[in-house]
């Protein structure tokens, strides 16, 4: 039912927020042990990615709605459609700038237009 879906939705978001909340500075402290030099951008990349990650959460419970219960599999695909065309478009132009950080913007500001498409 939409009810379910709603509800599901609303927990994977919270369930992904709060594990955001703890990777992050769990990242930001354990990389320099872990790994060494090198890797100081990932814990940026991670908070670079953190709304895309929030977006999939709240997306992700809908597909089973849309594909199995209103047997609609189109508004999903304009969801794909509208985060591939922003992602392609905007890692075409941020990435040579901005390298990395470049990508995980362009995934995160893709997972936004999916997510509102």
């Amino acid at each position: 039912s939409a009810a379910l879906s709603v509800r599901t939705m609303r927990h994977c978001v919270i369930l992904a927020a709060a594990a955001s909340v703890i990777v992050i500075p769990t990242v930001y402290l354990a990389i320099p042990f872990v790994l060494g030099d090198g890797y100081e951008d990932v814990p940026l990349l991670l908070v670079l990615l953190t709304p895309n990650v929030l977006c999939l959460a709240a997306v992700r419970p809908l597909y089973s709605f849309f594909q199995v219960q209103t047997q609609k599999p189109a508004k999903m695909y304009w969801v794909v459609g509208a985060a591939l065309v922003t992602n392609t478009a905007l890692n075409i132009a941020l990435v040579p700038l901005w390298d990395a950080q470049g990508a995980a913007f362009a995934a995160s500001i893709s997972g936004i237009v999916g997510f509102g498409s």
